[in-house]
């Protein structure tokens, strides 16, 4: 399990293209207005249709009033996160969602740093 903090940067296309040049890039999506009941597995088994999700977290804010959760969906690749974006308007548990595609700077796992 990664325990880093992860940046995640929403770009037009043309410029993830340039990011990518220099950085290794994860690809994904975050998704606003979520049902705060969704769980991860629920969100994971939603976004499979679209490509292989290899991560996925929900963050719920209990001191609101609205009730609502964001979360985070990664990709194995690019044009996966850009097939479930474009195949929207999404509606997860009942309430639509509002999707938006990232980058996000590959982070090297703790372990990955001590051995290599």
């Amino acid at each position: 399990m990664d325990t880093e903090k992860r940046s995640y940067i929403s770009l037009p296309k043309m410029f993830m293209a340039d990011l990518e040049k220099n950085y290794q890039l994860e690809h994904g999506l975050i998704v606003k207005q979520l049902n705060a009941f969704i769980n991860e597995g629920y969100m994971q088994a939603y976004f499979r249709d679209w490509g292989n999700v290899t991560g996925c977290k929900i963050l719920k804010n209990y001191e609101s009033e609205d009730s609502k959760a964001m979360g985070f969906v990664r990709f194995a690749t690019g044009e996966e996160a850009d097939k479930a974006e474009m195949a929207g308007p999404h509606f997860i548990g009942g309430d639509l969602a509002v999707v938006r595609r990232v980058v996000s700077p590959k982070v090297a796992l703790v372990s990955d740093r001590m051995w290599g």
